[in-house]
């Protein structure tokens, strides 16, 4: 799907403190998890010093979010705060270990145009959140010196269209882009950013059935060494709605 779209269903305890008519609040406390790129650290010296470094997350993840919504669509404001970590698997106390505050805001909604066709569009932006996008991208880094740990800035948007020509057939196009900044701690080859497009054609010959296909285009591109790679390719989709209920 689309790289820069935020999208992660995450174990959470979440609460609703307000929900009221077309509008509602909520907190959650989410399972942490972290995207680390150890980098340049472990190209040091493997024989003198063979790190074995991971990603540590002690404290869940605190998102909020507000939502409104009514015949038009809905629009949604959400944030996040976390904790994010590392420790050396192999040394005592799992030294050297630390954490850096990481943080991000989400902007998104879904516009209604005419009777059934949508406009979608997300603007996320923060840092250490990759492990909340959709494709790509590290929470913590070797900063420059390669002697201290350093949460990543990411920016990820979305544009799409939905369109339906007629009860049974429909369309959706759209565009999608992640930019994440690097550290020189990091190696050549990491990851830093991609471009994602789609554009398809879907059918719906009875109730409950979706078939269609669709060409997707995308790009990965690196951090320093001039790398960058396009994909083209076409899918072909069938899917049935079901349901049933267990005992009597």
């Amino acid at each position: 799907g689309p790289t820069g779209m935020m999208f992660l269903r995450n174990p959470q305890l979440r609460w609703t403190p307000y929900r009221g008519s077309g509008s509602q609040f909520a907190i959650a406390l989410e399972s942490p998890s972290s995207a680390l790129d150890t980098g340049k650290i472990q190209d040091i010296d493997p024989e003198d010093n063979p790190l074995s470094i991971q990603s540590e997350n002690n404290l869940p993840d605190l998102t909020a979010q507000w939502r409104a919504s009514g015949d038009w669509g809905h629009a949604q404001l959400a944030g996040m705060l976390r904790s994010v970590g590392y420790e050396t698997e192999n040394t005592r106390n799992g030294e050297p270990s630390g954490d850096e505050l990481g943080w991000g805001l989400n902007a998104s909604t879904s516009l209604a145009v005419g009777k059934r066709d949508k406009l979608h569009l997300q603007l996320a932006y923060g840092e250490g959140i990759a492990s909340y996008i959709n494709d790509g991208g590290s929470d913590l880094a070797p900063n420059d010196d390669i002697d201290e740990a350093e949460v990543l800035p990411l920016l990820g948007a979305l544009l799409y269209f939905d369109h339906y020509w007629s009860e049974r057939w429909s369309s959706s196009i759209g565009w999608s882009i992640a930019e994440q900044d690097t550290t020189d701690g990091q190696f050549d080859g990491a990851y830093e950013g991609a471009r994602y497009g789609n554009v398809n054609l879907l059918y719906y010959p009875v109730p409950n059935v979706m078939m269609g296909g669709e060409l997707q285009w995308g790009r990965r591109e690196n951090f320093a060494d001039g790398f960058q790679s396009d994909g083209l390719k076409v899918q072909f989709s069938f899917k049935y709605n079901f349901s049933w209920k267990l005992g009597g």
